[in-house]
Parts: structure tokens; C-alpha cells; sequence
């Protein structure tokens, strides 16, 4: 133990101290207009009945908390089975205790020892943090795929005000240029026009027909987070999340694909509209697209000037969401991992291909209120 801090597992009542600490560190955690408190959503992140388990640590001086690292475990399906995975979430130390070396005491000391100790296969996470990246970049594998953010705006001009950036005259340029190549690309792409009508539904929670869809999906992916009723209502049916928008794709009472979206108003005068998560059989192109168009209405409804969605390279919702105006946003997605009792996690996931391969936003705690450039 250092004489100036204790590194010890999160316990009962740490929480207030927690979301005070995580409130300093991110000025105004957890950016989310939410219908509760920040520690209300704290409590849905790591206390719900779906999560049962996670890793906790935190780093206390003289009675406060001063750093936190938290993990939640996740199944996922990575080559033919399903494992237990981590994703890490909310790590921060205070400002007057960097550098002391409390994130590497609560990442590794605690928190990997933990993961260890319960045969935890791999933990992955993304950051934006530059300190985080150039670490992980040297000791953590990046995830073996490119995951990019695809982005919709209906004025560039808005969004130019919005969020100024540096030389705008070449964010229009290659706004325009990438505009004309999907334009380019879409006369040449074939209509996704199913052989029946889709009926697409606005549901408050997932019932138990999203396990007869998630065993048929979950064949055709390499590496998705299992999502089953339990994970898909805790992660987009709790307010205390977020108030998502689910909308289902069905058909003579089977459920053949789902949207969710989300619009964050944190920012009062720009809110951001994300498509959370997009899933739907591989085999019927039509679904995502409908899908897609359901929420475009939705954001239009609701006058969202920009949408982001994140998806890995190269996987077929990529030309879906480009035939319906989305461009890349140029946003770099830093996605590490750390094959914990896996030697051959590496193998696993380079043996797949994008088409494969399922990442969207909702498997991740972030939706940024700042967007970077769009060039």
C-alpha cells in the first residue's frame, strides 16, 4: 500500500464518491440526457440483476475516492463458442494523483488478477484518451478489424457552426466529393426489395421471441456480444441507460431484425443522433435497409441534423448505410483487447471476416456530444 493512497475492491456506499469523482474527471459524467440521477445510472450500470458480477476497484486518500476502474463482464460469441469477456468502462484518476502509477494498481493489480481468477477469455475497450492509446498501443493487441463511424448530415453548414473546425472550405470539398461517389455507387448497387412485406414495430421491451432470433443470428458471427433478452433489455429498455428508441422487423410473428436509436440532447443546442445497434438475418438485405430508412424518418421527425453509426469495415450494413447518404466520418475507433486466458484469441478473431463480425455503439458506453472532423 502507498502511504498516500489504498487501491482496495469498490465497496457499498463507494458510489457517491465514485460518481463525484467521475463527474470532476469528465466534466459532467455521463453526458447522457437521462430521466435520473448520474448516480441512478451508475447504480443501472453496475448494480442491475444482468450484471451480477462486475470489477470494481477504486483508490481512496485520506477517506476519498480518487480513482476508479470498472468492468463489466459480457458473453460473446468469438469462432464457435461463447466466452466471458470484460469490457472496461469509467476509468479515471484525479487530477492531483496522476502519475503515481494508481491506474496501473487498479487495472492490473486488482482488476486483471480478478478476470484471471474467474477464467475471463479476453477484455476489450475502446478510449479516446491519447495517454490511453499511446500505452495500449505498446502492450495490448488493437482489435484485428477497422471499426469506423459512418455519418448522416442533412446541412453541412449547421453542423460547420455546430462544431467549427480548422480549414472548412476542405471539409466541404470532401464532404461534396464523398457525397457524389456514394451518389456514384448507389446507381450501380441493386435495390434491397424483399419478396414480402416487412412490418416494423416500435417495442418498450424485447419478449422471449429475441432468443429464437439471437440463436439463429449468432450462427452466422465470429465475434458479437451475445444478445440475448436479458442483455438486450438491460442495455436498451432501462431508462436509466438511456431513453432508446427500439423498433423490430417482423414477420408472421418471427422476428427478423431490430434497430435501436438514440438521440442525445446533452449538448442543448445540438443534439446528436446515433443508430445504437443495427442487427438483422444476413440473408435479407431488405430488412436492414427498411431498418434503416425507419430511422431516418425517426431523426427527421425529431429535426436531428447529424447521425453517427459504427460498424467494422467492410461488413454489408457499410454499402447499406452509404446507398441511404451516410459518409465516413474519418473517425478513428481505438479498440484494444487483452487475450487474458485465450492464446489463441488472436487466431479466433483473424480467422473471420468483416461480414462476421458485429461492433456497434451499444456494446460500448460512449456516445460523444463532440463530433471530430468529417474530411
Amino acid at each position: 500500500m502507498d502511504s498516500r493512497f489504498d487501491i482496495r475492491p469498490y465497496r457499498k456506499s463507494d458510489e457517491e464518491g465514485i460518481v463525484r469523482l467521475l463527474k470532476l474527471v469528465f466534466n459532467g459524467w455521463p453526458h447522457l440526457d437521462i430521466p435520473c440521477t448520474a448516480l441512478d445510472h451508475w447504480r443501472w450500470k453496475y448494480e442491475s440483476d444482468h450484471v451480477r458480477s462486475p470489477y470494481v476497484s477504486v483508490a481512496v486518500a485520506d477517506g476519498e475516492i480518487v480513482g476508479c476502474h470498472h468492468s463489466i463482464p459480457f458473453r460473446v460469441k468469438i469462432g464457435d463458442s461463447v466466452q466471458l469477456c470484460t469490457s472496461s468502462f469509467d476509468y479515471a484518476v484525479h487530477p492531483d494523483f496522476r502519475k503515481m502509477g494508481i491506474s496501473t494498481k487498479m487495472g492490473i493489480d486488482l482488476s486483471l488478477n480478478w478476470r484471471r481468477r474467474d477464467g475471463v477469455y479476453l477484455d476489450y475497450h475502446i478510449t479516446g484518451n491519447p495517454i490511453l492509446i499511446k500505452s495500449f498501443s505498446k502492450s495490448k493487441p488493437r482489435f484485428p478489424y477497422k471499426i469506423i463511424n459512418l455519418v448522416w448530415i442533412g446541412d453541412l453548414e449547421k453542423q460547420l457552426r455546430a462544431m467549427p473546425v480548422e480549414n472548412p472550405w476542405k471539409v466541404r470539398l470532401g464532404f461534396k466529393t464523398l457525397k457524389l461517389v456514394n451518389k456514384i455507387r448507389k446507381t450501380f448497387t441493386p435495390s434491397h426489395n424483399g419478396d414480402r412485406d416487412i412490418e416494423i414495430v416500435e417495442i418498450d421491451e424485447f419478449d422471449v421471441r429475441i432468443d429464437g432470433f439471437w440463436a439463429e443470428i449468432s450462427e452466422f458471427y465470429n465475434f458479437i456480444v451475445a444478445r440475448n433478452r436479458d442483455f438486450l433489455n438491460w442495455r436498451y429498455c432501462d431508462p436509466r441507460g438511456g431513453e432508446f428508441i427500439v423498433k423490430e422487423a417482423v414477420d408472421d410473428g418471427a422476428v427478423l431484425g431490430y434497430v435501436v436509436v438514440y438521440i442525445n440532447s446533452f449538448r442543448r443546442d445540438y443534439p446528436i443522433g446515433y443508430i445504437v445497434d443495427l442487427l438483422s438475418l444476413p440473408d435479407r438485405s431488405d430488412i436492414a435497409e427498411a431498418l434503416v430508412i425507419e430511422a431516418l424518418s425517426y431523426f427527421a421527425d425529431n429535426g436531428v441534423n447529424v447521425v453517427n453509426f459504427q460498424v467494422v469495415e467492410g461488413h454489408p450494413n457499410q454499402r447499406i448505410l452509404e446507398n441511404n447518404g451516410f459518409l465516413d466520418s474519418r473517425i478513428e475507433i481505438n479498440m484494444f483487447y487483452n487475450p487474458i486466458n485465450a492464446d489463441e484469441a488472436l487466431m479466433e478473431l483473424d480467422r473471420s471476416s468483416p461480414d462476421r463480425v458485429h461492433i456497434s455503439w451499444g456494446d460500448h458506453d460512449v456516445l460523444p456530444v463532440t463530433i471530430p472532423k468529417y474530411s
